[in-house]
């Protein structure tokens, strides 16, 4: 993910929950009159994107503050597993 582009956006279908690998993110929530709250600040090994374990959209966002990566842990493959 290049530095300042979205990992996942507000509102965007629950489709996978991601664990950071390399540089860093901001968690954004933005409000009705379009002013962007940081949330958190989330660097190698932390998750990103467990809210949506309990909901079928993201209820924030998640920004690149530099050229970063991140695993990717598809819900349908973790449901998968669980059971």
């Amino acid at each position: 993910v290049r530095a300042a582009a979205p990992l996942f956006v507000e509102g965007a279908p629950a489709e996978a929950i991601y664990v950071v690998r390399h540089g860093g993110f901001k968690t954004v929530r933005t409000s009705a009159d379009g002013y962007e709250q940081v949330l958190d600040f989330a660097a190698r090994g932390d998750l990103l994107g467990g809210e949506v374990l309990g909901r079928a959209v993201h209820s924030g966002g998640a920004v690149a503050l530099e050229d970063s990566s991140a695993w990717v842990l598809p819900l349908r493959e973790l449901n998968a597993l669980r059971q």
